[in-house]
């Protein structure tokens, strides 16, 4: 990844994240977690905007640190990060 002709932009200016990162372990734990691979699965394929965050108010978004609030997401992954720990 390039920034604006500088050069590479430094890790911490962007980020990503794979889907495949995501399911590949079920690879390894077999066909008897299929079921928590579509759930998954549909987790991250038909989850909406609002799902994952929230617009905020324009003065919020100068004075504060993003445009967006990511506290939808955060609840989100904690509904299934707080069942698989249960």
């Amino acid at each position: 990844m390039a920034g604006p002709s500088r050069g590479p932009a430094p890790a911490s200016s962007w980020t990503e994240i794979s889907t495949g990162a995501l399911t590949a372990p079920f690879a390894f734990l077999g066909p008897s977690y299929d079921p928590q691979l579509r759930e998954l699965r549909a987790v991250y394929t038909m989850a909406s905007a609002d799902d994952i965050y929230e617009e905020r108010w324009l003065p919020t978004a100068v004075f504060g640190d993003a445009l967006a609030g990511t506290d939808p997401l955060f609840r989100l992954i904690s509904r299934y990060a707080e069942a698989a720990s249960c």
